[in-house]
């Protein structure tokens, strides 16, 4: 095994050592996939179905998430969770050392130091995300499913206007949507109902159908071959 792989693979085991990421945390962790995310939230959605409570989910797409990551705030995370030295000093060091500067024709600013932001696709990105977030605040009536930054907030009762309070939003039900049902709120805006949604390159429809979710795999599969096999035929 390479010096560097070597660091990465004991540095995500002292964070898994320590038990901080919250198991409602799927993404880029050992033994954690999509497929395992999936399969917790339809579980969750059909067992609402079988004692008859409707579930309101509103999914949560952070822009720029990565670029928001303080610096600072990260290493004190780091430090609070008992991280090694060795991996602290070098992390620190590495999100300390970068720095920018804006060219103009004619004159050039003064370099400064990059105070936020990890690179999405770096080998230790993910990681240091997952840290960043691992205290993500949680409500006593609603669960929390999240993948790296894609993050659904879901709530089942057999009262409709109950789910509606606590939480693109989507209601699930195999009997007829309640007449009069309103839309969920964050600050203030509207979050409109949606009878289909995209998560985690799935298409869920408010009954669950999953004749239907895997017709729309099997078909974006194909799809995919076709253009395989045009460049096979070249």
């Amino acid at each position: 095994m390479s010096q560097k792989k070597s660091y990465i693979t004991g540095y995500n085991k002292n964070i898994d050592s320590n038990h901080v990421l919250p198991d409602y945390q799927f993404g880029f962790r050992a033994k954690h996939s999509t497929t395992h995310q999936f399969t917790r939230i339809t579980e969750h959605i059909t067992n609402a179905f079988d004692k008859k409570q409707y579930t309101a989910v509103v999914f949560l797409d952070i822009k720029k998430a990565f670029d928001c990551v303080w610096h600072e705030v990260l290493l004190h995370k780091l430090n609070s969770i008992y991280i090694a030295d060795c991996y602290l000093h070098t992390i620190a060091s590495y999100l300390h050392s970068h720095k920018f500067f804006t060219h103009l024709p004619g004159a050039t600013s003064q370099c400064r130091n990059i105070q936020a932001g990890i690179p999405q696709r770096s080998i230790l990105g993910s990681s240091h995300f997952n840290v960043y977030l691992y205290d993500f605040p949680t409500a006593r009536r609603a669960l929390i499913d999240c993948y790296a930054d894609d993050t659904m907030l879901f709530a089942s009762s057999t009262r409709a206007y109950l789910t509606e309070r606590k939480l693109e939003a989507i209601f699930f039900t195999r009997h007829i949507t309640p007449a009069g049902l309103r839309n969920p709120q964050l600050f203030g805006t509207d979050i409109n109902y949606k009878t289909t949604v995209q998560y985690l390159g799935v298409c869920m429809d408010n009954t669950i159908n999953r004749e239907q979710t895997c017709y729309n795999k099997v078909a974006a599969a194909y799809a995919r071959m076709s253009k395989l096999y045009q460049l096979l035929n070249v």
